[in-house]
């Protein structure tokens, strides 16, 4: 959650066209108040996991689990622990 240039550098915006923003190896999301924080997922054999970082307001989401095929309800449970948690800091 500290500064740091390299992860700074990680979490700039690398491309973006109208639907997505990419740095390097994070996907950048947006709270529905227009702020932002950045997230990736991930899973293998039978794995799933989720993870989100949003170091302004040093809240972060990992959500692991060992079935495998379940990014989807993952990445939308990671979502939405990363809003609820934005308004917990109101």
């Amino acid at each position: 959650m500290e500064p740091d240039s390299i992860l700074g550098y990680q979490r700039e915006l690398t491309f973006s066209n109208e639907k997505d923003s990419v740095a390097l190896g994070w996907f950048i999301m947006h709270y529905a108040n227009g702020g932002e924080y950045v997230w990736h997922n991930g899973g293998t054999g039978g794995y799933s996991s989720s993870m989100a970082v949003d170091s302004n307001h040093r809240n972060a989401v990992v959500l692991l689990t060992n079935v495998g095929g379940k990014n989807d309800a993952l990445d939308s449970a990671c979502a939405k622990l990363m809003e609820y948690l934005l308004a917990e800091k109101g």
